[in-house]
């Protein structure tokens, strides 16, 4: 697929803090020396891998050849298919491995809600001005386990070993929660190496969309139903009715990528990213 052209940067190239940590294995495959290579000529000096890539908001934003998909320059992975939504065949197999244990996640989350516990949930805050009313309970975050989400939702975790293990570890894995009236405004995640699986786990009661628009196409949560999306696509999310709505976020490998693509770019990653949360 066509490299990515670049828009203006948030700041300038100059700026950019690099690391000296990451050393390429031997013999990468193809695709991810292709990856460094235009890693390294968006970084400055283009001898030296950026830092924190990973977290967002550095390097510049760049289109692809792909209408509508938006790329940080420094994290662009060529060669894999690009599209708002995944459906029919294009769903990776597991997704519907995870969604037939519906019933033991309702439950473990039903638990967890009537614990009355809420010091793990973490917000996502304001984005443009606006409250998103965005919480999650991380079970994985940034390759690591998050010891408290695991241990509030051990079934859950078990679960997800066993139906979609080997494509866990990008970004976050989480219980999420979209609370009644607020939602995520329009935004783009950038990395096209991931691809989320939002799992609806619990509607409110009564009337009231909920869902989320990726690249203009509005999509109802259907509770039992995961949407495989991919988030270089501008979207957000919305809760129009009068009560929380309750998912699993999983964020996963792109499914193109082989094994061993998946291990150098979590190596890369590893490496580059200072501050893992």
């Amino acid at each position: 697929s066509p490299s990515p052209s670049p828009s203006p940067s948030p700041s300038p190239l100059q700026q950019l803090p690099t690391t000296p940590l990451y050393t390429p294995p031997p013999n990468p495959t193809p695709r991810f020396s292709d990856f460094l290579a235009n890693h390294l000529a968006f970084s400055s000096p283009p001898t030296r891998y950026t830092a924190d890539v990973l977290h967002g908001g550095v390097g510049p934003i760049c289109s692809t050849g792909t209408p509508g998909q938006f790329v940080r320059a420094l994290g662009f992975y060529q060669g894999l298919t690009a599209r708002p939504l995944w459906a029919g065949p294009s769903r990776p197999s597991w997704a519907a491995s995870l969604e037939s244990h519906l019933p033991s996640l309702q439950s473990e989350l039903s638990a967890f809600l009537s614990s009355g516990d809420s010091s793990l949930w973490s917000s996502l805050g304001s984005y443009n001005g606006s409250d998103t009313g965005w919480h999650q309970v991380d079970l994985w975050s940034h390759f690591s386990a998050s010891a408290p989400g695991q241990s509030a939702f051990p079934r859950t975790c078990a679960l997800l070993r066993s139906c979609a293990s080997a494509h866990l570890g990008p970004r976050h894995v989480a219980v999420a929660r979209q609370d009644p009236g607020r939602g995520i405004g329009d935004h783009c995640d950038m990395h096209n190496w991931m691809l989320p699986l939002p799992l609806p786990l619990q509607a409110g009661r009564g009337p009231g969309a909920m869902g989320i628009v990726v690249d203009g196409v509005r999509r109802e949560w259907e509770v039992g139903r995961g949407t495989v999306m991919d988030t270089t696509f501008v979207h957000s999310t919305y809760n129009d009715g009068k009560e929380p709505m309750y998912l699993l976020m999983v964020d996963f490998w792109h499914p193109e990528l082989s094994g061993a693509e998946r291990k150098e770019l979590e190596g890369f990653w590893r490496a580059t990213t200072t501050s893992m949360e």
